[in-house]
């Protein structure tokens, strides 16, 4: 049985080596193997990182479950929930200025 931490080791060798071929120039793809429990909570972060991505954050999800938020000035937020990350793009101020709507 692979442990979690030999896993991390060839992903982060197969990232580091990128592209990995075989001798036929097959190439080979490695990712990581979540319990279903992870990759659902991966994939509840979805929405919320399109609306990030849409204003303008970069977003990356981290093991286990966490959605780290880049802000534009380099600083970075965690954030363990969908809520919480849709809590803080809220609190951020709008880009947007209803003065600019068009009637």
């Amino acid at each position: 049985m692979v442990t979690i931490t030999f896993g991390n080791l060839i992903l982060n060798e197969a990232r580091r080596h990128s592209p990995v071929k075989v001798n036929d120039g097959a190439m080979l793809s490695f990712f990581p193997d979540f319990s279903p429990a992870t990759a659902k909570k991966w994939r509840s972060f979805s929405i919320i990182r399109k609306e990030l991505k849409e204003a303008g954050l970069q977003t990356f999800l981290q093991y286990p479950a966490m959605l780290k938020i880049v802000m534009k000035h380099g600083e970075t937020k965690l954030m363990h929930s969908p809520d919480k990350a849709r809590r803080f793009l809220s609190s951020m101020p709008s880009t947007h200025s209803p003065e600019m709507d068009v009637a």
